[in-house]
């Protein structure tokens, strides 16, 4: 068994992890949410980041637990 893992993951040892075109749009929205959990807002639904600062209804469209796993795990990290 460890054998066959070390073999599935050879390919990401070898280049590196991936990071999607997409991160910065998910790490935005997880800080966003975080800082206003910070300040109250227990469930949010609007991303005021992106847009140059205009915002948008992100937390809207997405599963709510994707974002919220994420953003408990961004909130430590923010300051």
């Amino acid at each position: 068994m460890p054998l066959t893992a070390f073999h599935a993951l050879m390919p990401m040892l070898h280049h590196g992890f991936s990071c999607g075109h997409d991160l910065t749009f998910h790490l935005t929205s997880w800080w966003d949410a975080a800082q206003q959990w910070r300040q109250g807002t227990g469930y949010p639904r609007w991303s005021q980041s992106p847009n140059f600062t205009a915002g948008e209804p992100r937390f809207i469209f997405y599963p709510p637990a994707s974002w919220m796993l994420s953003a408990a795990s961004a909130a430590p990290s923010i300051h």
